[in-house]
C-alpha cells in the first residue's frame, strides 16, 4: 500500500506547493504519502498535520451539525427557512431545511449576485453582504424540490439557521459538538482571515509561475472548514462510532434526496446526494464522498462504510487533481494488485 501512494505523489515536486495522501482503516492501519511544501517561502514541507483549507469537504460538518439540532429536536427538516430567517422574504417560503440540505432550494447562487456587482474571488466579501443580496432577490431559479442543482447558497444559509438555533456561531458550535469530542485539535471553522492557527499557504499558477492564491471572502456553512489528514481520519471513524452524534444521526448522513418530488414526478438532474456528502458504489461497496475546491485548494474525502476506512487527498495547488488521487488510493487499497501508478501530468497541465 505504501508504494502505491508514494507512486501517487511521486510526480510533485518537493520544491512546489505540495500534497498528502492518506489511507487509515479503523483497526488502526494508517498509509500516506506527501510530497511538496505547505508554505513555500519559508520551505515549510507539508506533514499528516499541515492543516488545508478544506472547501467544501466542509459540508459534511454543516450537515451533521444541523442533524445534531434536528436530532435534539429544536428544528425539523420539514421546516421552512423562513420560519428560522425570515427576512429571506415570501419567495423563500416553500423552501425547507431539507431542501438546502440537499441541494433542492432552488434559491440564486450567492456566487452569481456578487459577480453582477463586479465581486470577484480576490475581492472582500463578507456573510453579511451575501444576505443581503439574497434577501434583495423576488423568486428561485425553480420550484423548491423539483430539480437537483447544487448550491454554495443553500449551505451559506445553514450556517445562520445554525447560530440561531443554537445560540453559537457555527463555528463554535462545530469546535463544542464535534471537533473537541474527537480530539480533533488541528480543525477549526475560520470566520475571518487571519486564521488562529498556521494553515498551509495556497498557491495557483499564473503564467507558469506559483503564486499565492487565497480569497477574504469569509463565508461559512458551505466551506471554511480546515483541517489535517490526520484529523480527518478521526472525522472518519465517527461514520462507524458516533462518538460524536448517534447512530441513527450517522445513518441520517448516508440518506439520499428522494428521486421522485411530492407530487411523485421525478427530480430533475436527480444524483443520490445525502446529507454533505456524494453517496456512490464504485468501489463496489458504499462510499461517502466530496470533493473541495477553492482559491489555493483542492481536497477530496472518501468513507469506505463496508471497509470501515477513510482516503482523503488534500493540496495547497488549486489545480491539483485530488479526486483522481483519492480515488486511486481506494483502488489500491481494495485491489492490491490494481497499478496505482499516476504520471505528473498535474505539472503539465498546469
Amino acid at each position: 500500500m505504501q508504494t502505491a501512494l508514494n507512486a501517487l505523489t511521486a510526480g510533485f515536486s518537493p520544491d512546489e506547493p505540495g500534497v498528502i495522501v492518506m489511507v487509515h482503516t479503523d483497526n488502526g492501519a494508517t498509509w500516506y504519502s506527501c510530497r511538496g511544501m505547505a508554505d513555500v517561502a519559508t520551505r515549510t514541507p507539508v506533514t499528516p498535520d499541515t492543516i488545508f483549507n478544506l472547501a467544501s469537504v466542509s459540508k459534511q460538518f454543516t450537515a451533521f451539525s444541523l442533524l445534531l439540532l434536528v436530532q435534539e429536536g429544536k428544528i425539523a427538516l420539514s421546516d421552512s427557512v423562513l420560519s428560522v430567517l425570515p427576512e429571506l422574504g415570501e419567495y423563500a417560503r416553500p423552501v425547507t431545511l431539507r431542501h438546502l440540505l440537499h441541494h433542492t432550494g432552488g434559491l440564486k447562487d450567492y456566487m452569481d449576485l456578487a459577480f453582477a456587482r463586479k465581486t470577484g474571488f480576490y475581492d472582500p466579501l463578507t456573510p453579511q453582504e451575501t444576505l443581503a443580496d439574497l434577501i434583495s432577490q423576488t423568486n428561485a431559479d425553480f420550484p423548491p424540490g423539483t430539480r437537483h442543482d447544487y448550491s454554495n447558497t443553500g449551505y451559506f444559509l445553514l450556517s445562520p439557521v445554525i447560530e440561531r438555533v443554537s445560540g453559537q456561531s457555527l463555528a463554535d458550535f462545530a469546535r463544542e459538538r464535534i471537533f473537541a469530542p474527537l480530539e480533533m485539535n488541528n480543525t477549526f471553522i475560520v470566520e475571518q482571515y487571519p486564521a488562529p492557527q498556521t494553515i498551509a499557504t495556497g498557491y495557483g499558477k499564473a503564467a507558469g509561475q506559483w503564486r499565492i492564491s487565497e480569497s477574504p471572502w469569509t463565508h461559512t456553512g458551505d466551506g471554511a472548514v480546515h483541517s489535517s489528514a490526520a484529523d480527518l481520519m478521526k472525522w472518519g471513524e465517527n461514520y462507524r462510532t458516533a462518538c460524536a452524534g448517534s447512530t441513527s444521526l450517522i445513518q441520517q448522513m448516508s440518506e439520499t434526496l428522494s428521486p421522485l418530488t411530492e407530487n411523485g414526478t421525478p427530480v430533475t438532474d436527480y444524483e443520490p446526494y445525502a446529507a454533505g456528502l456524494h453517496t456512490l458504489h464504485h468501489f463496489g461497496e458504499l462510499s461517502l464522498e466530496h470533493a473541495g475546491g477553492w482559491m489555493g485548494t483542492s481536497t477530496y474525502f472518501i468513507r469506505l462504510t463496508k471497509s470501515d476506512t477513510t482516503i482523503v487527498a488534500l493540496s495547497n495547488r488549486e489545480e491539483c487533481d485530488t479526486e483522481t488521487l483519492a480515488r486511486a488510493a481506494a483502488a489500491a487499497f481494495l485491489r492490491p494488485a490494481f497499478p496505482a501508478v499516476i504520471t505528473d501530468h498535474w505539472d503539465e497541465e498546469e
